[in-house]
């Protein structure tokens, strides 16, 4: 059984959704999609327009349920006081360095979105971006991957999803398929977790400024930072 997902991924198609949604399901050879995303949350006036077409094609029964991607709370807020249909599903970055947005806020949208009961989707968990060292390179991430003796992969995915963030593990290696997928037979301790989750801290925090606030000081950086 399949599950289908898309989105409009370019804010000028906003105006016109309808017509791009139902190129979309032409050219997939689809009666409906499983889920249909906005991909960003542009302009207040634009998102409200395109969300009220989503709408009406979930009530056409075009699409079962809607969602959104690359949204911070903010954003969500907003749509969700003018929302008739709620999303159900958000889609954003999630890494040990941006855990759920790309740009870090004074909230935590995986906090918000667990609180409203939306599924959080993360991809490029292993995306260096914005900073160039890549997670699978980062020290801290290396050597908890050597203690419980995996692939550096397996616990960043098995991190996320002992989270409730469910993953989209990307490859063209069947190999690396199947290793992707093998995070079901272990399980990170508590003490572990809070120490991926505080990495955010030592990417955000700067002298006189800890941040994220929303995050544990698991490395005690409130007292450091302070000196």
């Amino acid at each position: 059984e399949l599950f289908i997902a898309t989105k409009a991924s370019d804010p000028d198609e906003y105006p016109h959704l309808e017509g791009r949604f139902m190129q979309q399901l032409q050219t997939m050879g689809l009666e409906y999609f499983d889920l249909y995303m906005l991909h960003t949350p542009e302009g207040p006036e634009r998102r409200l327009a395109a969300w009220r077409t989503l709408e009406g094609l979930h009530d056409r029964g075009l699409v079962r349920s809607l969602g959104v991607s690359n949204f911070d709370v903010q954003a969500l807020e907003e749509l969700l006081a003018v929302a008739r249909i709620r999303p159900a599903y958000i889609q954003n970055k999630f890494s040990v360095y941006s855990p759920g947005e790309q740009r870090i806020t004074s909230h935590s949208i995986l906090q918000y979105a667990h609180q409203q009961e939306m599924v959080m989707m993360g991809y490029s968990l292993l995306n260096p971006w914005p900073f160039l060292l890549s997670p699978m390179e980062d020290p801290l991430v290396k050597s908890i991957a050597a203690r419980y003796g995996r692939p550096i992969v397996q616990v960043l995915n098995r991190w996320a999803l002992q989270l409730g963030v469910s993953i989209i593990p990307k490859s063209a290696s069947l190999e690396r398929i199947v290793e992707n997928s093998r995070v079901l037979d272990f399980r990170l301790a508590e003490t572990d977790m809070r120490l991926l989750n505080g990495i955010v801290t030592l990417v955000e925090s700067t002298l006189g400024s800890y941040a994220p606030q929303w995050a544990e000081d698991v490395f005690s950086l409130q007292r450091v930072l302070q000196v």
